[in-house]
């Protein structure tokens, strides 16, 4: 999109809108820092999305 994001907003409403669980042991390395969890939808969010020509949409 080209637009730079504020990662503390971008994190504290995507916890607020409550819609990813921690992946349990799943972390990613990239250099000398402490690893990063890895996240996923919640299953009852992936269970009521469809995959569309233009994108994901909540049935």
């Amino acid at each position: 999109m080209g637009k730079s994001l504020n990662k503390v907003s971008f994190r504290r409403k995507i916890t607020l809108m409550d819609l990813l669980e921690a992946i349990p042991g799943q972390f990613k390395t990239a250099g000398a820092r402490r690893p990063a969890q890895l996240y996923r939808l919640k299953k009852i969010l992936r269970q009521q999305l469809q995959l569309l020509d233009r994108g994901l949409w909540i049935v």
